[in-house]
């Protein structure tokens, strides 16, 4: 009878869990949503979770790194046009925990954990336009409040049944304990601020991926940095909290895909520009985006889907081929004729 309802207790769990699917039309791949000004609604959402996670998690202006943050903020938001309303960013001190953020209003939330885990400020702002992504594409305009409070009101009944039963089966009890941890885990460091589903999670990843290219940002580096995350095993077992989460495989193949037109937004070739130029702003014209210059090939050379040493090879290009080529990062050269890709500067040598 215990085992019963122990199940019941967890399938409960797992339908409400995964029921915030949306069946709302997906947001083409290439495609930034316009940014729309917040709500004084959606300021006092922000506002209140901002509350509740400082219940749990110190607020530390006072690391060096929160200027860091609000300046590659700063600098996303004007590629988009988003700068006119205030960005609201929260750091808690909290270096074990590798996680980031953002609900209504503007708000967006970093653990201390998550930054060590990048190597530029090119990754970091993988991170922080991913969560910019959710708010601008609207995946946390509708809150689900009662999902939330349905959780809480699991944690109860989970917390009275381990105490009524503890005495008659104390594993049954440990059990039930364990698992109202783990709950009360999730929604410390997920739920109340990442109630996505894996559709939501998809785009804000190309999504992210397009605004951080928009931005001057290499969009390279975000598959550099995921790559580099694969091998992260407390990161891989924070996206396992969720089901609708993509796996970090998914998550790198979906940004491979999207590669192409982000390059195409980071050469300034698609989108129309934005009111307040970040080149100008920044000081970053032609900094980054280097000329194109086209080479003839020597000898067979292999093309690759991104400049990461587990990238998969896509074709083989032969003697007397003639290749558009851009450097992109130390060690890669992007490729834009006559087909898309990346080759190793050390091969064409």
């Amino acid at each position: 009878m215990k085992k019963i309802i122990t199940l019941h207790i967890l399938i409960f769990i797992t339908l409400v869990l995964t029921s915030c699917a949306t069946n709302r039309a997906p947001i083409p791949m290439g495609e930034i949503p316009r940014a729309v000004s917040p709500s004084s609604a959606d300021e006092q959402y922000g506002h209140e979770m901002m509350v509740q996670l400082t219940e749990k998690y110190e607020l530390d202006y006072n690391d060096p790194n929160y200027q860091r943050i609000v300046d590659i903020v700063d600098r996303l938001s004007t590629a988009i046009d988003a700068q006119q309303d205030p960005w609201h960013i929260f750091l808690f001190n909290a270096p074990d925990v590798k996680n980031a953020g953002a609900t209504r209003g503007n708000h967006m939330f970093i653990w201390s954990g998550i930054i060590p885990t990048t190597k530029s400020d090119a990754e970091l702002a993988t991170i922080l336009s991913h969560e910019m992504a959710h708010i601008i594409a609207g995946h946390v305009s509708n809150p689900a409040q009662e999902q939330r409070q349905t959780v809480i009101e699991i944690l109860a009944v989970l917390a009275s049944i381990g105490t009524g039963i503890a005495i008659q089966n104390p594993t049954v009890a440990s059990n039930v304990s364990d698992l109202s941890g783990s709950l009360v885990k999730v929604i410390g460091n997920e739920l109340f601020v990442n109630e996505y589903s894996r559709q939501d999670e998809m785009e804000a990843d190309h999504i992210g991926l397009m605004i951080m290219a928009k931005a001057k940002y290499s969009p390279s580096d975000a598959l550099v940095y995921w790559q580099r995350m694969e091998s992260d095993a407390q990161m891989a077992a924070t996206i396992k909290y969720f089901t609708t989460h993509p796996t970090t495989k998914d998550r790198i193949a979906n940004l491979e895909n999207a590669l192409p037109l982000a390059q195409a937004y980071y050469r300034g070739e698609v989108g129309n520009p934005s009111k307040l130029s970040v080149e100008n702003k920044y000081n970053i014209k032609n900094q980054n985006v280097k000329a194109s210059d086209q080479i003839v090939i020597s000898k067979p050379l292999a093309l690759y889907r991104s400049p990461t040493a587990q990238s998969p090879k896509t074709a083989t290009f032969q003697i007397g081929e003639t290749l558009d080529t851009r450097e992109c990062m130390t060690g890669w050269l992007e490729v834009t004729k006559p087909r898309f890709g990346y080759i190793k500067t050390k091969d064409v040598k």
